[in-house]
């Protein structure tokens, strides 16, 4: 498990740029990719269509003067070819727009222009850089293009010589194994990777936003803080079935096509004279289209907001940087959009400034093995289930009184596709998304290993459902704590890679459990003693201290083992809720508690103690002991109130 950055970028089939660039000027060679090579299976197995028709070029073949960025890319449109994916040319269409997140997935972009005065330094090969399942994975490629009738036949720029679309897309599909695996996807999922993000769905649709108002307020809210974050956000109209695809909604949207959300603004219309036709104070968001715009297309067909003259819209500063921008009302926005994709930046905003979230991830694995082995890791996605437990667990802390937290669970088969050959012998990726889902418990304060049952105090705190995606997302506040995630498979038995990603502003310390008990040391002189026992006390509160309840606390020693509980925060009672496990090898020896009330200077007051003997009871039972004194004289009225569970099975809790 790592922190943050992800360590060292990846060579992609451990090619590096450097290194092959100068064996190709000492050479005196243009660069041919043999592990991407321009034939067929490159394009796919499924376009026998067009491939006979496909001749692979360079850049300089096709222009006279070819760039990565034109001088006036500022202008690039998005242009699909024969072989574009709809969610590529969109997320070009996004990226176009935010040319610095351009320049990341370009590595060094002005050391890889082509220099028309240095003829000798092009050497056809360029790198890209992506984010994949956990790591930046550079890669190279060369500039031979697949074209037909001596036009491009990928995606491109409407720029003639502007070619760093064609050649993003290109490493993009040698990353998944050819163009024609790019058709396969979403677009939040292509974002992702070009961005390092994290991506959130929601469906405007279910979540009834339309009616109700608590919900539209807050929806808006969330729009106008992402979009401060300079979050990627775009909305979509869906397609029932493939007939409705490209056609229009009563409002103009095109279904199945994706619109990039570049602005947020809330309008005082004041004494303009189109107040009739809305509210006093409205507010309206900002649309990019995605597709492909013929010209003397016009977006902005509402009914009302058509009849809005272009000298209103100046005068309440609705302007439009970009071509195939528009404006839209929230309100309208809500009835007619469906589905919003929001890819949040974190630590890659190269915006954002002011809070800083700390990344936590880990790599595992849904295997199966023999029961009870260490690859015995694939339960399915039942809680109920007695096989739930089997599934991979991580645990992870919350050290301040509340943190906002947010996880991603990502799959992918771990199958990187082969060379490929040409169309018949191209070997292919197993493109299989599993049912995935994940669940969030609470559990002890000081737990180490596996849980084994689900007991009333660690029920499911997040339980997602399982869904075929490659990334499932989770955002929320959790208390201070310890917490086991849990991610599953829908059914039993299902094999796959994740990974787990979280991001807090506090350290998360996320790492798996593998050990069902503590082990038993030997060693040359002597064999410890086994654990007998396993006791679970819950601490619920006090009463009859006499004492203000805030900042009131307890120590609990179980043989070699302390642990400390929070500090009550109540001025009237004393409560805590804290939950601790102990591994006990003498069970003879009680369990003692110790209740304090911290003092900011000197000593902490102690308020008093009692001991447990906790014998073995199969079945979590409250009670109320009685505190004692320094001179073991009870305290009148005073008790602790606990719940206590001891089991003679270390694998029964």
């Amino acid at each position: 498990m790592m922190k943050s950055k992800y360590g060292k970028v990846e060579h992609y089939r451990d090619q590096k740029y450097e290194k092959i660039k100068k064996q190709l000027g000492e050479q005196g060679c243009i660069f041919t990719d043999l592990t991407f090579p321009a034939c067929s299976g490159t394009l796919g197995t499924n376009t026998s269509d067009f491939s006979p028709a496909i001749e692979w070029k360079r850049p300089r073949d096709l222009s006279d003067r070819p760039r990565l960025f034109a001088l006036n890319s500022y202008e690039t449109k998005i242009q699909a070819g024969e072989l574009s994916s709809n969610w590529i040319v969109s997320a070009f269409k996004i990226l176009s727009g935010v040319r610095e997140l351009c320049y990341k997935i370009v590595v060094n972009y002005p050391d890889q222009e082509w220099d028309a005065e240095s003829e000798d330094k092009y050497a056809g090969i360029f790198h890209f850089r992506f984010w994949r399942f956990g790591k930046w994975v550079e890669v190279v490629v060369d500039d031979l293009l697949p074209t037909i009738d001596g036009k491009l036949a990928c995606t491109h720029s409407s720029l003639k010589d502007e070619y760093w679309v064609s050649l993003v897309e290109k490493a993009y599909a040698k990353l998944h194994g050819s163009y024609e695996d790019l058709e396969d996807g979403h677009l939040s999922d292509v974002l992702v990777d070009m961005t390092g993000g994290v991506s959130e769905i929601i469906d405007l649709k279910s979540g009834e936003c339309e009616s109700d108002e608590d919900r539209r307020s807050d929806f808006l809210r969330l729009l106008t803080t992402e979009m401060a974050n300079h979050s990627i956000i775009s909305a979509s109209v869906s397609a029932s079935s493939p007939e409705e695809l490209g056609q229009r909604t009563e409002v103009g949207l095109v279904r199945g096509q994706a619109y990039h959300v570049t602005a947020v603004k809330k309008i005082h219309l004041g004494d303009l004279k189109i107040r009739n036709l809305f509210k006093e104070k409205i507010s309206v968001i900002r649309l990019r289209d995605t597709g492909i715009m013929k010209s003397g297309e016009n977006k902005d067909d509402n009914p009302n907001w058509a009849k809005m003259k272009e000298s209103y819209r100046e005068k309440l500063g609705l302007y439009t940087d970009y071509g195939g921008e528009f404006w839209m009302p929230f309100e309208d926005f809500i009835s007619n959009l469906e589905e919003i994709s929001i890819i949040r930046l974190f630590n890659n905003n190269l915006f954002a400034r002011g809070r800083e979230w700390r990344e936590s991830w880990v790599k595992g694995s849904w295997t199966i093995g023999h029961k009870g082995s260490l690859s015995d890791r694939s339960g399915g996605g039942n809680v109920d289930s007695e096989t739930f437990l089997r599934n991979p667990q991580y645990l992870f802390e919350i050290e301040s009184e509340e943190d906002e937290v947010t996880v991603q669970v990502l799959q992918w088969d771990g199958v990187e596709p082969s060379t490929p050959i040409n169309e018949t012998e191209v070997v292919r990726p197993r493109h299989r998304t599993l049912l995935i889902g994940f669940s969030i418990l609470r559990v002890e304060t000081n737990r180490k290993y596996r849980l084994h049952k689900i007991l009333p105090f660690c029920q499911p705190l997040v339980s997602m459902d399982h869904q075929r995606k490659r990334e499932l997302y989770y955002r929320g506040f959790f208390p201070a704590g310890k917490y086991l995630l849990v991610p599953t498979t829908y059914k039993p038995g299902a094999e796959g890679n994740f990974l787990i990603r979280m991001f807090s502003q506090g350290n998360l310390k996320l790492r798996e459990v593998n050990r069902d008990t503590p082990k038993t040391r030997q060693n040359f002189f002597c064999i410890s003693s086994p654990v007998l026992w396993i006791t679970v006390i819950t601490l619920k509160g006090a009463a009859g201290l006499g004492s203000s309840g805030k900042n009131v606390f307890c120590t609990i020693k179980c043989e070699r083992d302390k642990v400390k509980s929070q500090m009550s925060k109540s001025h009237k009672e004393i409560e805590w809720n804290d939950i601790f496990i102990f591994y006990r090898k003498n069970p003879n020896r009680p369990i003692i508690i110790k209740v304090y009330s911290h003092r900011m200077l000197g000593r902490n007051k102690f308020l008093g103690w009692t001991e447990l003997p906790a014998s073995v009871n199969h079945l979590t039972s409250p009670l109320e002991a009685t505190l004692l004194r320094k001179d073991n004289n009870p305290i009148e009225n005073a008790i602790i109130k606990l719940d206590v569970l001891t089991e003679d099975n270390l694998m029964a809790v």
